[in-house]
């Protein structure tokens, strides 16, 4: 998948707070934890899981081998997406 496909746009959906966070990891290659939660459950709802996946491992291995993002950071970027179970759905914030 091509990272540049979940980009804000003039005229995307985008909320502003997403744009920034996206602009961060843009430039760092890495977010803190509840940007990455909060980022990762808007990804959630405008790209499969799959998706999403793909994206955080792109941006997280181009400041980290592969190794060290399976081990540190995979395990939480594949709970944000999970559906339902014990704990329930987790869900973006709405801002309105």
């Amino acid at each position: 998948m091509d990272p540049g496909l979940i980009a804000p746009t003039p005229n995307s959906t985008f909320l502003c707070a997403c744009a920034h966070t996206h602009e961060v990891l843009g430039s760092t290659h890495h977010l803190k934890h509840f940007s990455r939660l909060q980022y990762g459950l808007f990804l959630k709802g405008i790209v499969s899981s799959d998706d999403a996946m793909e994206f955080w491992r792109q941006e997280f291995t181009k400041v980290m081998d592969h190794e060290k993002f399976e081990k540190q950071y995979s395990y939480i970027f594949q709970a944000s997406v999970r559906q339902g179970g014990q704990q329930g759905e987790l869900l973006a914030l709405q801002l309105h």
